[in-house]
């Protein structure tokens, strides 16, 4: 896998997931721009069969990624690709940026027009085992996007997440653990295997950014900032976590789940009263019997194997 920050504490979380797939021995190669040849040279001495990578528009130029499918299959993974990503989407869809790549792979669970296939995000599993005692009731663990500020409204516009958790504070059945800077996967997993219940947000975390058209002085036509709905729903890996760790997931409306998982596997929510609702009056049998369909369907249909397995079975050039 080519990766771009030699900084982070695990540099791609869907390297984890592939790892747990037994499919073959894993290499990390970071990416610095001051050193483009090293970098292929060094990817090439490690004779892959396929190269994974993130988002090609933040990490590597195009020359880049010619440069390395001549190497091998050169695979983009992509999360969140329909919320603020137009400009992104907009270049995807060049012939030259087509060719740059074999697959266009997107976690999000949702059909884009730019993306060659849609599929779930792989999860390691193993950070999953355990037997903890759910002590927890109703928990949430993640990230709350900041407010975000629109040059044309200077208000800020909160996430329909944080506006849902702040609507839960009050409920004395429900814990709320926001992500710190120092918290591991492991802490994570261990939370959620203390919850019987786990809340889920489909909305997509960035939102979908409005631009309005305009000419600039130099005369190329571009777009400002106006507005930020939050209109757009995917599938989000925290839905198959709750599937490894047992929990009984709360879904709100709007998300594609349907598509994914059966009925009877998941509740779903339209509003933080009836969030609270569910929360406040499922029965033990209720909340075991669902859990236990949904961890039944995740390790059936959902294995990390069987999600990086489809991939590379969907490459343009597998060879």
């Amino acid at each position: 896998m080519a990766l771009k920050d030699p900084g982070a504490v695990h540099p791609f979380p869907l390297a984890a997931a592939f790892d747990a797939t037994g499919l073959g021995q894993m290499h990390f190669v970071f990416y610095q721009a001051e050193e483009k040849t090293e970098f292929l040279e060094r990817i090439k001495r490690l004779e892959p069969k396929a190269i994974f990578f993130g988002d090609p528009h933040s990490v590597f130029p195009i020359e880049i990624r010619f440069g390395l499918r001549e190497i091998a299959s050169l695979i983009s993974l992509s999360t969140d690709t329909a919320g603020h990503n137009e400009k992104r989407n907009a270049a995807l869809c060049s012939q030259e940026d087509y060719e740059s790549v074999d697959l266009n792979v997107s976690f999000d669970g949702i059909v884009s027009p730019v993306m060659d296939l849609m599929t779930v995000t792989p999860v390691d599993y193993r950070n999953f085992q355990g037997d903890l005692q759910r002590d927890i009731r109703c928990g949430f663990s993640g990230s709350v996007p900041s407010p975000q500020k629109t040059p044309k409204f200077i208000e800020k516009v909160k996430s329909p997440r944080a506006m849902i958790l702040e609507g839960l504070k009050a409920c004395s059945s429900v814990t709320i653990q926001l992500n710190t800077q120092g918290q591991t996967f492991i802490e994570y997993a261990r939370f959620m295997l203390r919850c019987k219940l786990s809340v889920n947000t489909s909305h997509s975390g960035y939102g979908r950014w409005i631009h309005r058209p305009c000419r600039h002085p130099d005369g190329w036509v571009g777009g400002i900032l106006s507005d930020i709905k939050f209109d757009i729903h995917h599938l989000k890996g925290r839905v198959l976590e709750a599937g490894w760790a047992g929990c009984c997931l709360l879904e709100s409306a709007g998300s594609p789940i349907a598509n994914w998982f059966p009925e009877g596997s998941y509740y779903i929510y339209h509003n933080t009263d009836e969030l609270k609702h569910l929360v406040n009056t499922l029965t033990d049998g209720e909340i075991s019997t669902t859990a236990e369909n949904l961890g039944i369907y995740t390790r059936a249909h959902y294995h990390p194997r069987r999600i990086y397995q489809g991939i590379l079975g969907a490459r343009r050039d597998p060879a």
